[in-house]
């Protein structure tokens, strides 16, 4: 798996961009590292057209392309102690039309 990460955003509020390039997308052993520690168990999904964004008040991840794969990729928290499914993550971001 190759991740490609920068950082942007604007004065001193640095978010953290995470090109989704997962090999083998849909394969059962494809893994998203998020950073942050347990960022990942309380941050907010969001829906941003193929992107997902991972939010919560102080931090904000935005994984590129991650809706683009035809089966979600799963997401490991940055110590490899848990890990959010792809089907999960789709479902706590929202439909892709809302409403």
């Amino acid at each position: 798996m190759a991740l490609t990460q920068a950082i942007f955003g604007p004065g001193n509020d640095p978010q953290v961009s995470i090109k989704a390039d997962v090999r083998g997308a849909g394969a059962e052993t494809d893994l998203l590292l998020i950073p942050g520690g347990d960022f990942l168990l309380g941050a907010a999904f969001e829906r941003l057209g193929p992107d997902l964004l991972l939010s919560d008040e102080d931090q904000s991840v935005l994984v590129k392309d991650y809706f683009t794969f035809e089966q979600a990729p799963d997401l490991l928290n940055s110590d490899g102690s848990a890990v959010v499914q792809g089907a999960l993550a789709s479902k706590l971001a929202g439909p892709v039309t809302p409403g």
